[in-house]
């Protein structure tokens, strides 16, 4: 809970490790939970200096700022942590069929990238630069010039795209 996650002797053990994984279940009670709080400054901080954040489902879901929270097609938005930055990241992409829900909350947020990412599949994301990992795809959703005009990629694993202009 909140109150956990800003005690000192929950944060300790982040501000010591190399990588931080966040599971799957609900994004809105990961946000709920850790969004800021001291937890949420430790995970940046360990981002920061190099580490691994990485997360399942909901605990992919949680790494944009702007976070889908739930709604389908139109989706629920949220805030979320600020790993992905300049993304919107949306997961279960195919077997939930999200693409309409992802274009919806790139046109509503025209200065972000969706990133939809399908089952058994990664995104390592690195200061802007980023690699597809896994069995399935990601699909990328860029504002051209205003949320009109949208560009749709898909990326395999091995294949890498950029986030931001």
């Amino acid at each position: 809970d909140r109150t956990e996650a800003d005690l000192a002797t929950f944060v300790e053990p982040i501000d010591e490790a190399t990588a931080v994984w966040f599971g799957g279940g609900q994004q809105s009670r990961l946000a709920e939970t850790y969004v800021g709080t001291a937890t949420e400054q430790a995970v940046l901080e360990l981002f920061r200096r190099g580490g691994v954040v990485g997360g399942t489902s909901a605990g992919a879901a949680i790494q944009s700022r702007v976070m889908i929270q739930s709604g389908s097609p139109i989706p629920v938005i949220a805030t979320g942590l600020d790993l992905f930055g300049g993304a919107i990241v949306d997961q279960h992409f195919l077997r939930r069929n999200r693409f309409n829900r992802l274009l919806h909350a790139v046109r509503s947020h025209p200065d972000r990238t969706g990133v939809g990412i399908a089952e058994s599949t990664a995104v390592v994301h690195r200061q802007g630069k980023c690699e597809v990992l896994g069995n399935s795809f990601v699909t990328v959703i860029v504002a051209q010039d205003g949320p009109a005009s949208l560009s749709v990629e898909t990326f395999r694993s091995g294949q890498r795209f950029s986030i931001g202009k």
